[in-house]
This record gives structure tokens, C-alpha cells and sequence, in this order.
């Protein structure tokens, strides 16, 4: 009986210790707050103007990071074509394309489950520098519709 109930104790440990080692990251779905909150603080703090029909699908401090950098990260989804000229309030240039394939596991991993992009295109990325902060965004054309994940850090 002893032998028992070292065991599931040892059990219990054992699945708490995988659920803290796994990065119990501040990541948070849209249903957690409302995301016209999260939205406007991604638009006062990046310039992005989203004025298309963006939908929040997922964002978070991605987990495990030193908290001096202020990183954050934002996962967004257009089901119309994301024309980024039309929102930024400065000149993006540089677009950097790249690998489809890559680009939909990191969305996805960024994204959590909460949706697949199905029919990807192509996928490029650009960065810029603003309010203190540097943001890197990664946009995926894809057949169903257009999915931005936007990266922010502090500038040092």
C-alpha cells in the first residue's frame, strides 16, 4: 500500500514538473480578453494602422525569455488580402521573402492551434523601429485568407 501511494505521488510530481518545464508562457487566445484592447495596444505601439478586418487569434510574451527585452508577439488573420501600405503609417521597404513552409510552422507554432493556414502562397517579412521598440513581421498569403505575426523588442 505504501508502495502505492509513493508512486502516485511520485506521478503527481512528475506531471507538474513536465507542466512547469514545458514553458508555461504568458500566451493568452482572444477569448481571454477582448481583443480590441489588445489590438489598439498593438497599433499605439507599433503604427500598424488595423483598419482591415484583422482578428486576434493569439499573443503572448512567447515564454522563457529575459524579461529586459519586452518581448511580445501577436498572431493576426485577415480573411481579405493585407496590403501593407495601407497599413503602416511609414514606408516599408526591404521585404524579405521566405520559405513557405518554414513560415507556416513558426505562424502556426506562434498561433498555438487556434487555426491552420490552409493553401499557403508565399510568405515575406519586414522590420522597422519605432516608440522604443524594434518589430519584426512575418505576413503568409494564403488561399483562405492572410495571417500576420508581429514581434516586438526593446531597443538597446
Amino acid at each position: 500500500m505504501k508502495l502505492v501511494y509513493e508512486l502516485k505521488s511520485l506521478l503527481i510530481a512528475f506531471f507538474c514538473m513536465s507542466y512547469l518545464l514545458a514553458g508555461c508562457s504568458e500566451r493568452h487566445s482572444s477569448k481571454d480578453v477582448k481583443s480590441t484592447e489588445v489590438l489598439e495596444t498593438l497599433r499605439n505601439q507599433s503604427g500598424i494602422n488595423l483598419t482591415q478586418d484583422f482578428a486576434l487569434v493569439n499573443y503572448g510574451d512567447g515564454g522563457g525569455r529575459d524579461s529586459g527585452f519586452s518581448f511580445f508577439e501577436w498572431a493576426l488573420y485577415s480573411p481579405s488580402k493585407i496590403q501593407m501600405k495601407k497599413i503602416t503609417d511609414f514606408e516599408v521597404s526591404n521585404y524579405v521573402k521566405l520559405p513557405v513552409g518554414d513560415s507556416v510552422e513558426f505562424a502556426e507554432s506562434i498561433m498555438r492551434g487556434k487555426q491552420q493556414i490552409n493553401k499557403p502562397e508565399s510568405a515575406y517579412a519586414f522590420g522597422w523601429q519605432t516608440n522604443g521598440f524594434q518589430f519584426r513581421c512575418t505576413v503568409i498569403v494564403s488561399g483562405e485568407g492572410d495571417f500576420l505575426v508581429v514581434e516586438r523588442f526593446t531597443l538597446r
